[in-house]
């Protein structure tokens, strides 16, 4: 499959839901993305594709006004059904072809939003959609997003601690220091 497009499930899902509907998003984005990437539900989430679907629902989180850390959508159930417009592109490399190809193996209401989908899913670009369909068996790592939000929580945690120790006169014991006690401590000089 050698289309010029890029494969980008978020923005299908977005135009079809609308930003605040993270669950829908959330499974809308990795339902398309199994239109494309072949294998089980982990090659799937474990996929380029998949991290897509991931940052994707972070930002639309982020997006309603909610904290990522706090409300995170659960493991999207991602049915093994056929890839009607995947097979559809590779025979036609065409992705309106594809399109009207797929819309006619669609047997049922959900095969036809797949096939939408999908077709809405494929953005101009350099990128070939292979790139974003291979799986990521070993260890995915972490996302450039994920690893600025870890040094945001140390710098935060640092703030806290600082600001709490740096509360004190040079001669008190900071009581997070004292274990419970409440006795005063004296200066050491």
């Amino acid at each position: 499959m050698s289309s010029p497009h890029k494969l980008y499930p978020c923005s299908a899902c977005v135009a079809r839901y609308g930003a605040d509907d993270i669950n829908d998003i959330n499974d809308c984005c990795y339902r398309t993305c199994s239109q494309f990437v072949s294998g089980t539900q982990e090659d799937i989430i474990k996929s380029e594709c998949g991290r897509q679907c991931r940052a994707c629902v972070k930002q639309s989180v982020r997006c309603a006004g909610k904290n990522p850390c706090i409300l995170q959508p659960g493991v999207p159930i991602i049915y093994e059904h056929p890839q009607y417009f995947k097979d559809c592109l590779d025979k036609n490399n065409n992705i309106d072809s594809a399109m009207e190809c797929c819309l006619q193996r669609a047997n049922s209401h959900q095969a036809t939003q797949d096939c939408i989908d999908a077709y809405n899913s494929l953005i101009p670009g350099e990128n070939t959609i292979e790139e974003y369909t291979k799986s990521k068996s070993k260890g995915s790592g972490l996302s450039p997003l994920e690893i600025v939000g870890i040094i945001i929580g140390v710098l935060i945690l640092l703030f806290i601690v600082s600001r709490a120790i740096s509360g004190f006169d040079a001669g008190e014991t900071p009581a997070l220091l004292m274990r419970g006690s409440r006795r005063q401590s004296r200066p050491l000089f």
